[in-house]
């Protein structure tokens, strides 16, 4: 039997940890342990890979297969607890966002025939906030973090908008509209 890559095993954690969401209580302390060992699995593992030498196609599937199964269960938890405490503004705002977002892949597609996701500063920085909004939620106000999140995610799909519409030819480690 193969033993796995280092970073393997560190993806591999994000399988139990969902598996344990679904039965901790959403925003409780056993429920935000899991979900920290989870989000600490997927910032590690690939750093570890590059480092021992292992990255590859398969830790690659590995990962993206446990960042789907976490991403369900965290959400198949949290969205119930949360959904109904959120203020009304936030549907509208969530749906001009991903309007945005959609637009920035049409124009993609339609330029660059395929689906382009661009790594900028403010993308990775809403996809971080994203994450550690279940962490802050229990000492933030909600309707305080659903603003700042609707305003981050905003500025982050309209900058990818105006890139991927100025853009000779597709480049997804664009930093930000004002380093490419």
């Amino acid at each position: 039997m193969k033993v796995p890559a280092p970073a393997d095993l560190v993806t591999l954690v994000r399988f139990p940890a969902a598996l344990g969401l679904l039965w901790a209580e959403p925003l409780s302390p056993p429920f935000l342990a899991l979900y920290a060992l989870g989000g600490l699995s997927d910032l590690l593992d690939g750093p570890i890979a590059r480092h021992t030498g292992t990255a590859g196609a398969s830790g690659a599937r590995l990962d993206s297969l446990a960042d789907l199964v976490f991403l369900a269960a965290a959400l198949a938890r949290l969205l119930p607890a949360v959904l109904p405490r959120l203020p009304g503004w936030t549907a509208a705002a969530c749906a001009a966002i991903a309007a945005v977002r959609l637009a920035a892949y049409a124009v993609g597609a339609v330029w660059f025939h395929r689906l382009t996701i661009l790594h900028t500063v403010a993308n990775k920085a809403t996809g971080l906030a994203l994450f550690a909004a279940p962490l802050a939620l229990p000492f933030t106000d909600l309707r305080l973090l659903a603003a700042g999140l609707c305003a981050l995610a905003a500025v982050s799909a309209m900058e990818e908008l105006v890139c991927v519409a100025t853009m000779e030819e597709y480049a997804p480690d664009t930093l930000s509209v004002f380093h490419r």
